[in-house]
Formats: structure tokens, sequence, C-alpha cells
């Protein structure tokens, strides 16, 4: 009689064998496709196009838009606009804009939308989130703008009573909170909280 198959064992070490490749080509097609669609290469990186400022990351769109078109430009990449909460990180923030970004935005002081909003008709702002945030702990924290401490002098002032969206304005070689019209043509910062 004729053997016709090896040992249980030789199957058993065999399968297990392919059983593991196959999981392995598995998770290595799985992490080429997270890199295709997300351009992560690594622990704490960023997708493409942002760049991680203080833990966060960050784009910046030079392109001008009002503060609504600018939330939807934000929204397009899977972000909000940038949530300026804490002075570390406006810190950074203020480094980065200063090297990369003083020459390519709208107005000669380089003013970006935010995701300050005023608060229906009061005088107060908040962060205005349109994604779940990543320190939204931290956020509800600050919930008033104002609590941060970081106005221009004599803003917020409302002016025509028209200025319901806050910007990051160039000021005595700091980025300081100004309320402005919505409708303004500004670059935009973006934070992604994936």
């Amino acid at each position: 009689m004729t053997k016709c198959h090896a040992n249980s064992n030789e199957v058993v070490q065999e399968k297990d064998s392919a059983k593991d490749m196959g999981e392995i080509q598995t998770v290595f097609q799985a992490s080429l496709l997270l890199v295709g669609l997300f351009g992560c290469t690594g622990e704490g990186a960023c997708p493409d196009p942002f760049t991680l400022i203080g833990g966060r990351c960050i784009y910046v769109n030079t392109t001008g838009a009002s503060w609504d078109a600018s939330v939807i430009a934000c929204d397009a990449h899977g972000a909000n606009l940038v949530i300026a909460d804490n002075q570390e990180f406006l810190n950074q923030l203020t480094l980065h804009l200063d090297n990369k970004y003083m020459d390519k935005c709208v107005y000669i002081t380089a003013c970006f939308w935010t995701a300050g909003r005023k608060k229906n008709n009061s005088q107060v702002f908040e962060w205005k989130l349109f994604r779940t945030a990543k320190f939204l702990d931290e956020i509800l924290q600050y919930k008033s703008v104002t609590e941060m401490n970081n106005w221009c002098s004599g803003q917020p002032d409302n002016w025509k009573g028209k200025e319901d969206c806050m910007e990051l304005n160039r000021s005595n070689g700091k980025f300081l909170f100004n309320d402005l019209l919505c409708a303004h043509l500004l670059c935009s910062v973006c934070q992604f909280d994936g």
C-alpha cells in the first residue's frame, strides 16, 4: 500500500506556516493602505498635508476665504478650524506661522481664521467644533475664549455690530485674537484630531 499523505504533525505545521504568512501579508497590505490613505509614517505622525505642531496636526490654508468657507475647507481634510486654547500651543503655532507663512497670506499683518465664533447674539466667543476633537476635554475648560486672555488691546469690540468670527492677528510680535466680520477673506489654520 502506498502512503498518500504526510504524517499529521507535518500537515499541521504546513497549515500553521501558511496561516502565519497569510496574516503577515494581510497586516502588511493594511499598513500600506493606511500609509497611502493617510500619509502616516509612524507614531505621532500627521496625515498629509498636516504638520505636527505642539502635539496637534496643523494645516495652513493660504487661500483667502470667509470663515464659513474656511470651515468647509478644513472639513474637506477631516479637520476643524484651529482651537488655540492654551498659551504653550499658541507659542508653537506662532513660531510655525512666522517661519513658514508670513509672506504667503492675504494681509500684510498675516491673519488666520480660528474656530472662535460668537455664541448666539452675545459677546461671548466659544470654540466652534464641527467634528469631534481629540482635545475636547481641554477645550471644555475654555468654553469662553476670553478666558484665554489673548485678545488684542480693546478687543473684542464687535465693530459696527457685525464681528462674529475670531482671527489670529499678528500684532507686536505675536498672534493675538481679534473679532472680525466673518465675510473677510483670510488664510486659515486647520486642526486634525483623527
